[in-house]
């Protein structure tokens, strides 16, 4: 089983490689919040954690991950850079 806390690895870390914030989801997908936020209303994400009063979004980085790896391909095709899609 692989070591949860790995020695040297700052909370920060930690945090990062357990979660993703909808600022991150952004950057990655060339999308804006409103996009991100739309997608979790509709169902195209799973449910965040909701953190402030719900002003920030953060979700479990691994199983969200299945779902921003579809929508990228969506986005890729949508926007004709099918083929980045899967090198990238």
């Amino acid at each position: 089983m692989a070591n949860l806390f790995p020695p040297g690895e700052t909370a920060q870390q930690r945090f990062d490689r357990f979660y993703i914030a909808s600022a991150e989801i952004c950057k990655e997908l060339g999308v804006n919040r409103t996009t991100v936020l739309a997608a979790k209303k509709s169902g195209l994400l799973t449910d965040p954690v909701l953190v402030n009063d719900k002003l920030v979004c953060l979700w479990e980085r691994q199983r969200v991950r299945p779902y921003i790896d579809a929508w990228k391909l969506v986005l890729h095709a949508r926007r004709g850079t099918a083929q980045e899609a899967t090198t990238t």
